[in-house]
This record gives C-alpha cells, sequence and structure tokens, in this order.
C-alpha cells in the first residue's frame, strides 16, 4: 500500500484522482491478493525494470479504476481492473530488449516489443489463478476497435469495457511520464484516439483531464493544447 501511495503522489496523477478517486483505488488494490495476481511476476519485473515499472503498473491501475467509477463499472469489474493495471507489461520480462525508443530501426528488437501483450497473457494464463476477463485486457491493452493498435490491429477489434479502460489509462500515463505538460499531451492523444475507443469511455477519459487541467496550478503549454471537439 506504501508503494501506492508513493506511486500516485505525482501532481499530474493527484489532479487526475481526487481526493475520494485516489482513496477508492488505494483501498481497491488493498483487497487484492497478491498470491492470486501472481506477485512473483511482480517482483521479477520490478528486478527487471526498476521501481518505475512497479509505479506505472500501479498509476494505471489507479486510472482505469477512476475510468471505470465515472462510468459506472461495478465493483467486481473494478477490481479486475486493479488487476489488469498492476500486470499489463509483465510480458516485458520475456523480452530481451524490454524497452524500444522511437529512433529504434532494429525490426526484430521492434517485434518483440509489440508481441508484449501476448507474451504477457500466455504466463499469466498458465498460473490459472485470474479471471478470463484480466488475461483477455492485457493481451489486447494495446489494440483499437479501428483497426490502429497491435499487435493484431485487426478492423472491428471488439474489446470489452475493462480492456479499453486498461488501455485508456495506459496511455494517459505514457503521456504523462514524458513531460510536466503531460495532461495537456495526454488530452491531445485521446482526441486523435475518437474511434479507436468507445466514446463514454473517451468521453470520461477526457473530462477527467480537462477537469485536472483547470485546477493545475501549472501553465498550459500553448502548442499542446487539444482540438475542440
Amino acid at each position: 500500500l506504501q508503494q501506492a501511495e508513493n506511486a500516485l503522489s505525482d501532481h499530474q496523477i493527484q489532479l487526475l484522482l481526487d481526493a475520494s478517486g485516489q482513496r477508492q483505488a488505494l483501498d481497491l488494490l488493498a483487497t487484492m491478493d497478491l498470491r492470486q495476481l501472481g506477485a512473483e511476476l511482480l517482483i521479477r519485473l520490478t528486478d527487471r525494470l526498476g521501481e518505475d515499472a512497479l509505479q506505472h503498473g500501479i498509476v494505471v491501475a489507479a486510472l482505469a479504476i477512476r475510468l471505470g467509477i465515472g462510468i459506472g463499472l461495478p465493483l467486481e469489474e473494478l477490481l479486475r481492473l486493479g488487476m489488469a493495471g498492476l500486470l499489463h507489461d509483465c510480458g516485458k520480462l520475456y523480452l530481451e530488449h524490454p524497452e524500444v525508443d522511437a529512433q529504434q530501426t532494429d525490426l526484430a528488437i521492434i517485434r518483440q516489443v509489440i508481441a508484449h501483450p501476448l507474451l504477457g497473457a500466455l504466463a499469466l494464463s498458465q498460473l490459472g489463478t485470474l479471471p478470463g476477463d484480466v488475461i483477455d485486457a492485457i493481451r489486447v491493452h494495446h489494440e483499437r476497435q479501428d483497426g490502429s493498435g497491435y499487435p493484431h490491429g485487426g478492423q472491428g477489434f471488439i474489446m470489452s469495457d475493462v480492456a479499453q479502460a486498461l488501455a485508456i489509462a495506459n496511455l494517459i500515463d505514457d503521456n504523462l511520464r514524458q513531460s510536466s505538460h503531460g495532461l495537456a499531451m495526454a488530452e491531445t492523444a485521446l482526441h486523435l484516439a475518437a474511434g479507436a475507443y468507445e466514446p463514454r469511455l473517451l468521453d470520461e477519459a477526457i473530462r477527467v483531464i480537462q477537469q485536472a487541467r483547470r485546477n493545475s496550478p501549472l501553465p498550459d503549454s500553448s502548442e499542446l493544447k487539444a482540438p475542440d471537439s
């Protein structure tokens, strides 16, 4: 629980998770059975990629829960969002090069990174302790319903609410981690993702980010302002 509180102490994360939302996320994370979750995988992921990887999982879990609360998902699905968020990148354990930057041109390395959702889902399915929809959400957390995601990228790809909330939360945190203007970057990314996810989930994510930006004492970057919807 202390690690979760530390991960959620970032200024931009606190703006996104109002006091009640942060408390709800922490309470849900605290109830999870780490033995069921595969604590060994979490430990190995942290050992391999550092505390940053664990913090990313915690933040994605909390943001996904926040989105789930916003669209009225039941408690059972909120718990599954927490599970999926914590473990969504565990497939990177099985990669020789778990991280890749935008300048990477080695196709073999890029293909490995693209495969990490499938590898994670396979490893978790072998545990035999996680709900199937948690594993499915992890398997498709880089997919998009308009076919622009990976590793499959098929048109008409159908994703559950849990899978979409996980994917959107991951997209948000990926932008937050890049810059002090991460909120603006995340909002722009969500506007550009129109058609990739269900409108009610995208609309809720954009609403939460816009509220956070209004509450932020930091000046906004004019270059990163989101387009009018």
